[in-house]
């Protein structure tokens, strides 16, 4: 599928890959076919979602090539009906982000799999988050240390 895929990519084609997650949330299988993707977008059942909602979901971008700052910023997005009728997307921020949830985690001294039960997020994603993290500075430098330094 990559080799297919880079093929399609570099004749100006786009791909759109769907894959569902297993029963714990995060994808089935290795993450090594999320290596040619310029975007990886994960949609989640808001906390609190009741099917009285209807279409509700909340859009995280867990690997987003091109995309910096408030573009990667996870948001919730729900389907309703404006005064003519017509149906409409409804967009929300979800805050704090993830990013930001995990820097406090490791500022606070979680261990890795702490954080990864905690979010219920494969370790290649909490490992973007952390990234994006760091550049944003919401990290401690020495805290930063003794987090990657934790065993797996």
């Amino acid at each position: 599928m990559q080799e297919w895929s880079l093929r399609m990519r570099a004749s100006g084609r786009a791909v759109l890959f769907i894959h569902h997650a297993g029963k714990k949330g995060v994808q089935r299988g290795a993450s090594a076919h999320e290596d040619t993707l310029s975007s990886v977008i994960r949609l989640a059942c808001p906390e609190q979602y009741s099917p009285t909602e209807g279409a509700v979901f909340e859009i995280h971008f867990e690997k987003a090539r091109g995309l910096l700052g408030e573009a990667t910023k996870p948001f919730k997005a729900k389907l309703s009906q404006n005064e003519q009728g017509q149906q409409q997307w409804l967009t929300e921020d979800l805050e704090p982000d993830m990013s930001t949830k995990i820097a406090q985690r490791i500022n606070a001294g979680y261990k890795q799999s702490e954080i990864v039960q905690e979010f219920n997020l494969h370790k290649s994603s909490i490992s973007r988050y952390v990234n994006r993290a760091k550049q944003e500075g919401l990290i401690s430098t020495q805290l930063l240390l003794n987090y990657l330094k934790q065993p797996t």
